[in-house]
């Protein structure tokens, strides 16, 4: 978390200047708690408070509850609850001496129908979603880390197309309490940044068990990666039609690791990885239609984009029998992903089909995130440089469920390659 600057005043007037110069055209927050900010900043200043996350300025993907401030949800129809108390991660962080600079954008409701932002690396390209705002923000330098969150993609392909680092924990090991949800068994609340320092950071202070949360779970114990450790890599180029610059990218990070004098084995694409979307989905649209059905109830259903009306009318179609099938034939799947790791520790592959396309009509196929969405394994995305498009590369690594320290370990020895975005240079010059 180390930064140059000399308060943490100093740092949020940095990050609040970078807003003002950019944000008209990239379009990734909601709200900026400006006021808010300048005071916590002065009382860490004078030593009132202080905590592992002393000054760390943060993003917050506008679905987590604030006192007094109910989640956007990035939709028209506004939920009526206002929330009394902050959800879980946000108390956690404000009392761990972070400062929640405001909220970022997303997709509606964290699905497919974009919000305003762009990327930050070419304006006419998508950013990812649904933490588009987060992902964007953190890339162009506004805050060093945002939270985000994952129910298919939502973290680890914005930080792809975006050029950062993005982190899926565990299922249920940060608390999703105070969360606006999309499903109750594949929300995770996720966290992106430009360093893998700072996101083992906020990650230490939010893997607590939370009562609040039915979901919430224990960590195994730490474990530090090294050389020693065993990487399996996915030859994804026969099953899956990713771009000729992301399969280069892929072999090209292999035959590195390899020189790096990293033990690893290259292994087939397995059968069920294919396989993940059509147990996804039932589970998916069944909870989706329940939570938002909810949701959209209580507002003008006219305001809400057709392809959550779509989600709500198809998931009234699930079956009892279909879904609790689903929930079946994912446990079977995460019990064959966890034997992976019987001989990995951890397995690599990429982490979207190719760079973020141009137009800003859709945040992409998710394909490549499906299966640590499902079984709840961590995921992360490492920045692995442009292509020749000038647009960002991302690889996805794996680790056993609840393995999310090696994971985070991995992420600081890892070879990557963080590229400043063309636009942010053009305006500042610099990263904070």
């Amino acid at each position: 978390m180390g930064n140059q600057f000399k308060s943490v005043r100093e740092n949020v007037e940095a990050c609040l200047a970078a807003i003002a110069s950019m944000d008209h055209q990239l379009h990734a927050w909601e709200t900026v708690f400006e006021d808010s900010a300048r005071v916590k900043a002065d009382l860490l200043d004078r030593g009132t408070k202080s905590g592992p996350l002393k000054g760390l300025i943060i993003g917050l993907k506008d679905i987590f509850e604030i006192a007094g401030r109910p989640p956007g949800n990035g939709a028209n129809v506004k939920p009526v609850k206002i929330p009394e108390a902050d959800a879980t991660l946000v108390r956690l962080i404000e009392n761990a001496g972070g400062i929640i600079l405001g909220t970022t954008k997303l997709t509606e409701f964290c699905w497919f129908r974009p919000g305003p932002t762009r990327n930050p690396h070419n304006l006419k390209h998508t950013p990812g979603g649904s933490s588009s705002g987060s992902a964007a923000a953190v890339a162009a330098g506004m805050v060093p880390v945002a939270i985000g969150s994952q129910t298919k993609g939502s973290t680890i392909r914005p930080a792809s197309f975006c050029g950062i680092y993005g982190f899926k924990p565990s299922f249920g090991v940060i608390s999703s309490a105070g969360m606006t949800h999309l499903t109750r068994s594949f929300d995770h609340p996720g966290i992106l940044a430009r360093s893998p320092e700072d996101i083992t950071s906020v990650f230490e202070v939010l893997a607590q068990y939370d009562r609040k949360d039915p979901s919430s779970s224990y960590l195994a114990p730490p474990q530090e990666f090294s050389s020693d450790l065993t990487i399996g890599v996915f030859d994804c180029d026969k099953q899956v039609s990713l771009s000729p610059e992301m399969s280069q990218a892929m072999k090209e990070y292999t035959r590195r690791l390899k020189e790096e004098g990293y033990r690893v084995k290259e292994i087939p694409l397995p059968d069920w990885f294919l396989s993940a979307e059509k147990i996804y989905q039932p589970i998916f649209l069944a909870e989706a239609s329940d939570l938002l059905g909810f949701i959209v109830e209580q507002g003008d259903r006219e305001k809400v984009g057709e392809e959550i009306r779509g989600v709500i009318e198809d998931g009234k179609k699930i079956t009892i029998d279909s879904y609790f099938e689903a929930l079946n034939r994912r446990n079977e799947l995460s019990a064959q992903v966890d034997l992976l790791f019987d001989e990995f520790d951890i397995v690599m592959l990429p982490s979207t089909l190719g760079s973020a396309p141009a137009g800003l009509q859709s945040t992409c196929d998710p394909l490549m995130t499906v299966i640590s969405s499902i079984t709840g394994i961590p995921a992360a995305s490492i920045p692995v440089g442009l292509d020749q498009a000038g647009m960002p590369l991302g690889i996805q690594v794996w680790a056993r469920k609840y393995y999310d320290r090696l994971l985070l370990s991995s992420l600081k020895r890892l070879p990557a390659k963080l590229v400043p975005p063309a636009f942010f240079c053009r305006n500042t010059g610099k990263i904070n």
